[in-house]
């Protein structure tokens, strides 16, 4: 049988090339002038009698086969013999569904016939006579032919010498071929009669390959497209490379009928040009999406966002390639870049200057942005409104970029009792990383552990150098008691207090940073709260925001925030403009349109802000509501640098003063704070409400200190305004928390600035504050703390002087502090020691 089956393949190649010889339309393929095969003539390379190409107008004629045991008087491979089947079906690889088609002809089949038909797998053992469905590549080589040259559309059914070879280029096409293996090599119909003996007929051959591609042929760096291998990695790291290598391959094949291996890794591979995919990391600074020739000739597509990489992959080879014509090629010097780093509130329906609501648009920008590592944008000179926002706040974690575009914050938008809107900021510049309480416990976590065994004989401030609870990170460490309170609040505003609470920051081996020292002793620790300082830095510029100021009765029942909030450590407000409008009878208070909360490093530069008008509770006329444009709590180096202000001076009875005191409430009040710098700025108002440690003011001009707390206060090189004509002194320490200063003052090369209309004659004074008042002294009010004047003042070149710098003769004395001290006995008669 062998040798029948040699001798029977030898006759036929050697008749099949006499065929060829003799058919006109059969012969060597004319190249075109880059080197690529046009399909002009047929060519028989197997030499099976059949031309391998179709498609350019000729009849493919079939060479006979030789005579033998398995072929007829015709040469035609018989098929059945008496009735019997005398081949069998080998299923290859990847028939995948095309299956179904090869079990109806089985089924229709044996009941034409006297035995079954065996339908068997590339595993089974060979038979002579085989019919091969899909690729079979372990039947020999003169039968193997690879489906990728028959294009996508095109098909084959052959037979070469005792076998018939069925094959698509793709999952459609090889179903199209079983159907002509079912129709027209088999003739199935709904009612036949019964198989005796029956051959292959040489006529019912067919090759069909696909040439109707709109692109006749592709170069990179002047090398055919068809030389390249696709690398992308495949690890679940970079499963979107994988995916996109996965359907260029598909694609070029569709499109161009080019196939393309594909290899596994992240650079070219070695000898071979390669088409690399890959995701990198996102810079921050880069466009996002680049394609680039190297100068290997290698095509490198790199994508920082794995979400855009499909699309903007599957847009470049669109446009490069599977739009064109003829014949396509990409330089040897070809660079395309895509900006996707950048969104725009435009991008999400924002509309500039309609007066409908934008926020939703602004919102969803940011949503996305943070999601993926986007910077967002603005468009320069657009308006955007922004009305209700559902109590939502659009988040901010990437850099953002507003420019000269005005937001329109209309506060009139939503009810007075509408708690949700008027309590979210519109805002919010915030971390990745999430807050974490722990409670001291012996039989917690390691961190509770270790936080019992530190704070089990309480924290004594002067002793605390070192808090390692086994965080491994640089954070803020929040300690909390709430068995005490502190900053109990005395006067028209009193409270009950806080719980007793400040913050420490370490470094990742728990070392405390010493201008972060403890302010108080803590005789118990409940639990403390760490906010991690390990963020990226980042910055949010420009932009001009104009509040439309709510009109809601004068009363202290809530605080609108609709601003920006900074939660963020490492984060810079550049260039902001605030301005506010519509303030008329009445008014209910803001508690700061920037509020920095809860980071460190945050710093506010280069912004031009507003004070708000004062507004008189309605219920208590000599009650002025505290309203802020500028709120710092419970942050460290919190740095304000060129910070000034719309409305520092006001024009009053024809007269131009300072505006705190003068119908506007001060610009900055804040809480808790530590390293706070006030520099080159023009501020109506420094408050400290509660404690601060360590503030500087240098290169300013300031109306209206007044803080309680500890540490160093700095003030140089700055002009200290006094905002009415009556003020005489520099510094208030708050009489409603104590008036207490637990460290030193530091003035040097200051001016005390008095305005032209001042009452003020012959004696200044550097600290304002009251100690044991009569009222204070009979109420044994507890503060919570100890009070204490600065232990020490150095005064260093200072002046007072008029508002054009000139000294101020009638002031011939100077004070170091002057206030209602009426008890004979200081610190004795309140709970508080002085």
């Amino acid at each position: 049988m062998k040798a029948t089956r040699i001798i029977a393949l030898l006759l036929s190649l050697m008749l099949t090339l006499g065929v060829c010889f003799a058919l006109a339309s059969c012969g060597a393929p004319e190249p075109d002038d880059d080197g690529e095969d046009e399909c002009t003539m047929h060519t028989d390379a197997n030499g099976d009698g059949v031309c391998d190409t179709e498609g350019c107008g000729a009849t493919v004629t079939p060479a006979p086969t030789p005579s033998g045991d398995q072929f007829n008087e015709k040469g035609e491979l018989m098929l059945f013999k008496g009735g019997a089947p005398t081949f069998q079906i080998v299923l290859g690889s990847d028939v995948g569904s095309a299956a179904s088609g090869v079990n109806d002809i089985v089924k229709v089949l044996n009941g034409l016939c006297t035995k079954e038909i065996k339908v068997a797998t590339t595993a089974d053992p060979v038979e002579e006579v085989e019919i091969l469905v899909g690729t079979v590549s372990n039947r020999g080589s003169e039968y193997k032919i690879d489906k990728y040259t028959l294009g996508e559309k095109g098909y084959v059914v052959k037979q070469i010498g005792t076998k018939i070879v069925v094959l698509g280029g793709s999952s459609a096409s090889l179903t199209t071929a079983i159907s002509y293996l079912k129709e027209t090599v088999f003739g199935l119909k709904k009612n036949n009669e019964k198989f005796t003996d029956f051959a292959m007929a040489s006529a019912n051959n067919t090759e069909k390959i696909q040439s109707d591609y709109n692109v006749s042929s592709v170069t990179i760096a002047g090398n055919s497209i068809k030389d390249y291998v696709i690398v992308s990695n495949k690890k679940a790291s970079d499963k979107t490379a994988k995916a996109i290598a996965d359907k260029l391959q598909d694609n070029l094949y569709k499109e161009i009928g080019v196939h393309l291996d594909t290899e596994t890794g992240t650079e070219p591979i070695e000898n071979k040009l390669s088409i690399v995919i890959r995701t990198v990391e996102n810079d921050f600074t880069s466009d996002g999406y680049s394609v680039k020739v190297d100068e290997d000739g290698n095509l490198i597509i790199e994508c920082m966002f794995e979400y855009l990489f499909e699309e903007a992959t599957d847009g470049f080879f669109d446009r490069m390639i599977f739009s064109k014509k003829g014949k396509v090629s990409i330089g040897s010097d070809y660079e395309y870049t895509e900006d996707m780093l950048n969104i725009r509130y435009e991008d999400f329906g924002a509309v500039s200057g309609d007066g409908l609501n934008d926020f939703d648009a602004i919102y969803e920008a940011h949503e996305l942005a943070n999601l993926y590592g986007h910077t967002v944008h603005a468009t320069p000179g657009a308006v955007y409104d922004i009305l209700k926002t559902g109590g939502r706040t659009a988040v901010i974690m990437t850099n953002t970029y507003w420019y000269d575009a005005e937001f329109i914050v209309d506060d009139t938008s939503f009810a007075y009792n509408d708690n949700a809107e008027r309590g979210a900021s519109i805002f919010e510049i915030k971390s990745g990383s999430t807050q974490q309480s722990y409670t001291p416990n012996a039989n917690g976590n390691a961190i509770e552990k270790k936080l019992a065994e530190l704070t089990a004989g309480g924290l004594k401030k002067d002793e605390l150098k070192s808090f390692d609870i086994g965080l491994g990170r640089a954070a803020m460490i929040y300690i909390v008691d709430t068995e005490h309170k502190n900053y109990v609040r005395y006067g028209i505003n009193a409270d009950k207090g806080q719980n007793q609470m400040e913050f420490i920051v370490v470094d990742e081996e728990g070392n405390i940073d010493p201008t972060t020292y403890l302010l108080y002793d803590y005789a118990h620790v409940s639990y403390v709260k760490v906010v991690y300082v390990d963020d990226a830095p980042i910055t949010v510029s420009g932009g001009k925001v104009t509040t439309i100021a709510n009109n809601f009765p004068r009363n202290y029942d809530w605080y609108t925030a609709r601003g920006i909030r900074i939660t963020r450590s490492n984060s810079t407000l550049d260039g902001l403009s605030h301005v506010i409008v519509g303030e008329g009878e009445n008014g209910a208070p803001y508690n700061g349109f920037i509020n920095v909360t809860n980071c460190h490093n945050a710093t506010v530069k280069n912004c031009t802000l507003s004070a708000h008008k004062a507004y008189s509770l309605e219920t208590n006329a000599s009650n002025v509501m505290g309203t802020y444009d500028l709120a710092p709590n419970s942050a460290n180096d919190v740095h304000f640098y060129n910070v000034r202000m719309h409305n520092f001076y006001v024009e009053v009875g024809g007269k131009e003063v300072i505006s705190v005191n003068n119908g506007w409430w001060g610009i900055m009040g804040g809480n808790d704070c530590k390293n706070l710098i006030v520099e080159k700025c023009q501020l109506t108002r420094v408050d400290a409400h509660r404690g601060t440690y360590n503030i500087t003011i240098k290169d300013s001009d300031v109306a209206n200190i007044t803080i309680i707390g500890g540490g160093k206060l700095t003030i140089s090189d700055s002009r200290i305004h006094m905002a009415t004509s009556s003020q005489k002194y520099l510094v208030t320490l708050r009489v409603d928390y104590g008036s207490t200063w637990n460290g030193e003052f530091e003035i040097v090369n200051t001016q005390a600035v008095l305005p032209d209309d001042s009452t003020v004659s012959n004696t200044f004074c550097l600290i304002y504050g009251e100690w044991n008042e009569i009222n204070m002294a009979a109420s044994r009010h507890d503060f919570g703390y100890d009070c204490y004047m600065p232990h020490t003042v150095t005064l260093d070149n200072f002046d007072v002087v008029d508002r054009s710098g000139k000294h101020l003769s009638k002031i011939n004395t100077l004070s170091l502090a002057i206030g209602s001290s009426a008890a004979a006995d200081i610190g004795k008669t309140t709970v508080n020691p002085y």
